[in-house]
Parts: structure tokens; sequence; C-alpha cells
């Protein structure tokens, strides 16, 4: 009995060595895909630039410089002696004249800046400016942009305000856009890389040109400046 207990285990067992010998490994997956889109973010940490002619002190200016340097009441007074009576021919009258006095102009860099505290930037000595813009994007090719909205309601005709657009050039602002600065490929203009991917940097720095300035009424003014970035 225990003979043939034991004979037709072993039976068993030769028949499942038999089995797992013809069974195949059998695989399956599964595929995961990714798509991250296009990304263009443009952040600023120049909170407020002042133009204050009656200022006594004045901080200190950038990498752009003007033959009358930060708007002071000192600087707002060689400003003025410089200047010279109307060319034109005046004339007497019971009313107040429209026309403006524009014959010359001065221009300066800002009494002060403030800061808004969204970022800070390490800089070369190359660059001193006034603020920065951040941009933030995954595309070769982008554009930042800046205009006035709204612009100054008091002295607009008798002001330019005017915003560095290359390291020695500066562009005039209005209501319309004019570029900052911009990468094309590797090819970036008034704007540099930074030690994050995807980020960059453009200086910002501003001049305040008084077109008319025995025009100019006494008054305090304010305009706004909004940034844009886009990709072509």
């Amino acid at each position: 009995m225990n003979k043939y207990i034991r004979i037709i285990a072993i039976v068993v067992m030769v028949v499942l060595a038999g089995a797992f010998a013809k069974s195949k490994t059998n695989k399956d997956s599964t595929t995961f895909e990714f798509n991250y889109p296009q990304y263009l973010y443009v952040y600023t940490n120049l909170g407020v630039e002042q133009f204050d002619f009656a200022a006594d002190k004045t901080g200190d200016t950038g990498t752009y410089t003007t033959e009358y340097k930060a708007a002071s009441f000192a600087s707002w007074g060689d400003c003025l002696e410089d200047l010279k009576p109307p060319k034109d021919a005046i004339t007497a009258q019971d009313s107040p004249g429209s026309d403006l006095i524009k014959d010359q102009s001065c221009d300066f860099v800002a009494t002060n800046v403030k800061t808004n505290g969204k970022f800070t930037v390490n800089w070369d000595n190359k660059e001193k400016p006034d603020g920065a813009l951040l941009v933030l994007t995954n595309v070769s090719d982008w554009v930042a942009s800046a205009h006035m909205d709204p612009k100054f309601s008091e002295v607009d005709e008798m002001v330019t305000l005017k915003v560095r657009v290359d390291e020695n050039k500066l562009g005039a602002l209005s209501s319309s856009k004019i570029a900052v600065g911009s990468k094309s490929g590797s090819k970036l203009i008034n704007a540099y890389y930074t030690n994050f991917i995807n980020a960059y940097v453009i200086p910002l720095q501003y001049v305040m040109v008084l077109d008319t300035p025995f025009s100019i009424p006494e008054v305090k003014d304010k305009a706004q400046v909004i940034y844009t970035v886009a990709s072509p």
C-alpha cells in the first residue's frame, strides 16, 4: 500500500514539472503621454517711479544718465536757468493764452524708485537699473512691451516719459506698445539670461523729459505703465 502511494506521488511530480517546462512569459504595458503647453508670464519689481522737482534729496541714479541727472529742486533750477524767453512774437491780451513755450527741453532720471518686493536681481557691475522685468516662459521667441494706461491727465502734452529699449537707447512711451526687451532664438535685446531655466530679466530705466518747462503748471500728476509679453 505504501509503495503504491509513493509511485502516484512521483508521477504527479513529473507531470507538474513538465507543465512548468512548457509555460511562456507574457507581458503587457500602458503608455503614458505627457503634453506641456507654452506659457509666458511677466512681472516687475518696480513699484513707483518718482520725478519730484521739489525734492531736496535724490536716490542713486541708474545705468542711463542725463544732462540734468535726477529730478530735484536744484536740478530743475539748473534747467530753468539754461532756458531763454520764447522766440515767437508775444502778444498782450486780456485772456489767458493757450500756446506752449516749447523751444527747449530738459531731461531727468528718477528722483527715487520704490520696489515692490516681488523679486530681486543681482546685477553685475555693468547694470544698475531702476528696476526690472522678469519674464518666465518656455517659448524660444518673445517680446516684452510697455505702454501708458492711463496717461498723465494734466501734463501729458508737456512732458515725455522715455524708457530704455537697449543699453544706450530710449523710446518714448505712449498708449501704443513699445518693445523694451526681446529674445529671438539665442539673440537677446535689452535682456539677460538668469541662473534659472526659462527665466530672463530686462533692466528698466526711465527718463522724464520736460518738453515745455516754462509752460508746466504747479501740479501733481501721475500715470501708469503696463507691461505685456507675447510670442510673435
